[in-house]
Order: structure tokens, then sequence, then C-alpha cells
């Protein structure tokens, strides 16, 4: 199936001003700012019960160790598993340069998938036990790809090139379908039922079985970031106006796409991915060098740390709350997620651009923009921010590192290995 939604019309904002869905199975334009595509409340959609702090994964490959960006729905990047003791390069792989921006992800097989592409994009296939080069899926011919591919229930890949949202059958090697949605960096988000959540010029809601668009809102302006999802069916993204360049986060409910609230970014415009903590707080940084606490329930702020520099990088979530990120001034930063204090923080030197990760027993793992023969690879402690191990990699880190079941650290340095540290 080969669905376009390119040519359709174009809407403003999402608005809580709807009226009732299309019982018929038909399209449905809801209120000025939503479209909604055929009965959301079909038995093809039941809900799944919550698991942990991800919430449901049984849209997501079942035991795949890195399914995602953020690991989950949530995006809170902690690894049930515990991550490397040691700072040892098990292997190196020397990769192309397109895929310096994206982080590996894991699937339940043992393989490692990097995408990446400036002209053709591609997935490529590595087996996380030595590196060595297995397969490469093609998705579209001349497109390029900078997300984080998320792996889904049944194995096919879900990603987005500059131009379409792609699944990728691996087993038949064929693309199943493609959706029109331009979003570029946008990693897209899976939940429990089976729908994709994506950017690009708006947000959209596609069943990862067909392709079929459920709604789609905002298609006025760029959503570049990576949604997350509750565990209570809400969807949060950024968008930026790009006449205005101002910032927008929202929360709008999964099955219908209605608006529950808006905070406007009072600091610089967001490209920024949101992730949701434990205690009901939207977790988002701003170019201006800023990380905002938003309750996720009223969207209103809970708090702000200015950490300088430029737009904080995907925060991590340890076991108690603690909030993990880095900032361009080479600070990095655990924070009280009820006072929104700094718990501790340790200076590389070098900015952070990538995301960290935090393992079962709260070591935290990230790199920086340095380069040999300076440290630039970074395990501490997430309780102290002691030094655990510190390694110089070659090339510097612009994409976060993902966890394999063993404990191995797998992450791509610019220019451009692919590594394999520990376990």
């Amino acid at each position: 199936m080969r669905l376009l939604v390119g040519t359709m019309l174009l809407f403003g904002a999402c608005s809580a001003d709807f009226g009732v869905p299309n019982s018929g199975g038909g399209d449905a334009a809801i209120g000025p700012d939503l479209t909604i595509f055929g009965d959301l409340h079909g038995v093809d959609l039941l809900p799944v019960p919550p698991v942990g702090f991800c919430g449901s994964l049984a849209g997501l490959q079942y035991d795949a160790p890195w399914p995602m960006l953020g690991y989950c729905p949530t995006h809170q990047s902690r690894s049930p598993y515990l991550g490397a003791r040691t700072g040892t390069i098990r292997w190196k792989k020397n990769i192309l340069m397109q895929a310096r921006l994206t982080t590996p992800i894991v699937n339940s097989a043992g393989r490692l998938g990097v995408a990446h592409g400036l002209v053709g994009a591609v997935v490529e296939w590595y087996l996380a036990a030595d590196g060595s080069h297995l397969s490469t899926t093609g998705l579209t011919g001349s497109d390029s790809v900078r997300s984080v591919p998320a792996v889904g229930a049944g194995g096919n890949l879900i990603v987005n090139t500059d131009y379409w949202l792609v699944n990728a059958d691996l087993v038949k090697d064929k693309v199943k379908w493609t959706v029109h949605t331009e979003a570029g960096d946008s990693s897209p988000v899976i939940d429990g039922r089976g729908v994709a959540y994506t950017g690009g010029w708006g947000l959209r809601a596609v069943e990862v079985a067909s392709g079929r668009v459920r709604w789609r809102v905002l298609e006025s302006e760029g959503v570049g970031s990576s949604p997350a999802l509750d565990l209570d069916g809400n969807v949060y993204f950024s968008s930026i106006n790009l006449s205005t360049l101002a910032a927008t986060l929202r929360s709008c409910a999964t099955d219908t796409g209605q608006l529950r609230w808006s905070f406007a970014i009072p600091k610089g415009s967001v490209w920024a991915s949101p992730t949701i903590g434990e205690n009901k707080t939207v977790y988002i940084g701003s170019e201006g060098g800023t990380l905002f606490a938003i309750d996720k329930d009223t969207g209103k702020q809970r708090w702000s740390f200015n950490a300088g520099g430029d737009s904080p990088a995907l925060p991590a979530i340890g076991s108690d709350g603690t909030v993990f990120f880095g900032s361009g001034t080479g600070r990095f930063y655990a924070i009280d997620p009820v006072t929104g204090k700094a718990r501790w923080t340790y200076d590389s030197g070098f900015a952070i651009r990538a995301g960290a990760v935090v393992d079962a027993d709260d070591t935290v793992y990230f790199g920086t923009l340095a380069r040999p023969p300076a440290n630039n690879f970074y395990s501490l402690d997430g309780r102290t921010g002691a030094i655990r191990w510190v390694d110089a990699l070659e090339g510097a880190f612009y994409g976060a590192p993902s966890i394999g079941a063993d404990g191995t650290i797998y992450v791509i340095g610019d220019p451009v290995y692919l590594y394999a540290i520990g376990p």
C-alpha cells in the first residue's frame, strides 16, 4: 500500500473545538485545525495495559534491547540492563559519514540498525557481537534520512526519511508502505496499540499495520522533534511557527488528536524532543539553553533550569526521577525533579549535543564534541557524578548511545565509527 497525504488540505493549529467523529468509516474534518480519517473507535485499537515507566511496549518488538530513540515511548532513555563496566572498546566499524547524527537501534536478534543516507535512504545492519556488516535495507530512492528508526512489534522498521514515513519489511526486504510527512529529523514513536506518531509538517498518527493516517494536526508548523507518549493515552510534541519562530510544546489525546494544552516556550525556538517523567512531568530543552519542567496534566510550568549554551540534549531519567542532560557549555547536569536544582554537575570542557542514556543501576553514559587526545565519552555514577570510566574515542558525538542486553554500549562518532564498548 502506498498512501500519499501530501496533497491533502493543510490546517492551522491543534484545536479543542471538535464535533463527533464520523462513524461511517469515511474521512472527517473535525473543527478548523484537525483532520480525522475514519472511525477512531474501532476494535482494531484495543487499549493495552501500561507497563512500568515506559507505558505499553506492545507496539515495539518484544525483547529488543533498544528498539527506538530514548528506548521507549516516554523517552526516558533508561535501560533495564546494566551497562558497560569498563571503557574497553570491544570493536569499532568504519561506517558512512551520513550516519553521524543517529543512534543505533538494537533488535531482538542481536542486530544493530543504523539509518543514514544523503542521496538514497537506507538502514545498514551489523552483527552486535562483532560489528560485521550483514545487509542493507533500502528505504526510498533519492531521499536522505536523519531520524532514528523504531522496530515495530512485527519486526518491521518504522523510520522517517526527509519526505516519507516508511514501513520497511525486513523479512521480504521491501517497503510495505509510505506516508508523506516531510519529517526530516523527527523520529517516530509507536504506542501499545500499533499506532506511530511522527512530526514533519504537523503531527500525524499512522497505523503501523496499514499506513492509514488516523488523524493529523498543526500542519502549518514544523515538528522537527520526536513525539513522546505518556501512560494515559496522550502525546507530547514541540513545534515551531516558521514565520514568527515562536516555539510551543503541546499535548494532544492519542485517540482523537484533540488538544489538551499548549505551553509557549519563552526562551528561544526549540527542536528538542520531550521526555516524560514518572512524576507526571514533561521535560524539554530550548535553544536558549533552558530546561523546562511542565506539568503533563495542566501544561503549567513547574520550574526551569538555565544551563546556558544552546538547546539541552534529550533528557534521560534515572530510577529515582533524577533528570540527566548535557549542554552546549560542556557541563553535564543531574537535576532534582521536584526542586529543579542541580544535585551535581560535571564539566567535560566540551559542548554536549547528544542525549545521555542510563542503565539499570543509574550509571550514565554520554559523549561530547571533543576530539582525541581529549576525553570525549563518559560513564558517570548517576548518584554522585563520579567518573566510572572515560574514553578518548575517534570522532565527536552528535547522536545518543544505546545499550545492548549484555551491557555493551553502542555509539556513533564523527567521522564516522560505530563503536561497541564493554561490557
